[in-house]
């Protein structure tokens, strides 16, 4: 596993040399979640209509398949809106790794710009740089619905996605457009990210020249004592499945996130390429 996470990220450095991740396409992708369609939240109008123009964006890519994934039903009640924009590019082997970001904001008049269409541009962005490349596993991108609502749209995924056992990685970046330091997120109450795991994003990060992860340790004690969840990602029910997962956070503190001013003006654009590259 250490090997398949090396391999992955270390194709990404080969990218940043070669300047294939696109900042500047990643921050038009933000302009036209948060401007264009506007606030997401889960069941919205304006969350399937992101959700379809991501499946769209992969399908443009020449993804081997692209769809959305239905939640019929979310926290107790029918929700036929919601869903999860995938699009899988097919590797060599049926090994599979997931690169996700959730496309819902927190409320109907809060734009969501960094948290989180700035790590859904991301991973669209990762989507269309692979899709130019060969590749050894099988890689999945998804934009999940509800994860402002409780993870619903990654807790579907887990539930209902028909190859779950070929996923062995799962990789999210949720707040992308910051140039706070960048956390990773590597528990749930039960589980933790394998150590090979967090040394190897530590190391890339190392090696891309950022330095910039951080591991607040006073913040994560709190956070990981709530047992019923205190901040976290779409990477969790990832880890609760036993499948290794980290998430990559930027602007816990700064960010206005969870306001009507989470705006595209607060978006730092140099930033996307350091998290798209180690996400």
């Amino acid at each position: 596993m250490r090997f398949l996470f090396i391999v992955l990220l270390g194709v990404n450095f080969a990218v940043a040399q070669n300047t294939q991740f696109n900042a500047d396409s990643a921050y038009a992708t933000i302009e036209h979640l948060t401007v264009k369609i506007g606030p997401r939240p889960m069941g919205s109008a304006n969350e399937r209509a992101a959700l379809q123009w991501t499946a769209a964006k992969f399908r443009s890519f020449g993804a081997d398949t692209a769809y959305i994934m239905p939640v019929h039903e979310a926290n107790g009640t029918v929700n036929t809106n919601s869903g999860v924009a995938i699009g899988i590019l097919r590797g060599a082997t049926d090994n599979t790794i997931v690169i996700g970001g959730h496309i819902d904001s927190s409320g109907p008049d809060i734009p969501g710009a960094n948290d989180d269409a700035s790590g859904t541009a991301c991973m669209i962005e990762l989507a269309r740089v692979w899709s130019q490349r060969s590749r050894h596993f099988t890689l999945l991108f998804a934009a999940f619905c509800g994860e402002e609502s409780g993870l619903v749209g990654s807790e579907n995924f887990v539930e209902h996605y028909a190859d779950l056992d070929k996923v062995k990685l799962m990789l999210q970046i949720d707040m992308a457009g910051s140039s706070e330091a960048l956390i990773p997120f590597i528990d749930v109450y039960t589980h933790q990210a394998p150590k090979w795991l967090v040394e190897d994003a530590f190391a890339i990060d190392h090696a891309l020249g950022y330095n910039s992860l951080a591991y607040p340790t006073h913040f994560f004690t709190i956070n990981n004592a709530q047992k019923g969840g205190g901040a976290g990602s779409d990477h969790q029910p990832f880890l609760q499945k036993n499948i290794p997962a980290i998430d990559f956070t930027a602007g816990v503190n700064t960010s206005p996130i969870h306001t009507p001013q989470d705006k595209i003006e607060f978006i730092e654009k140099p930033m996307l390429a350091r998290s798209g590259l180690l996400g």
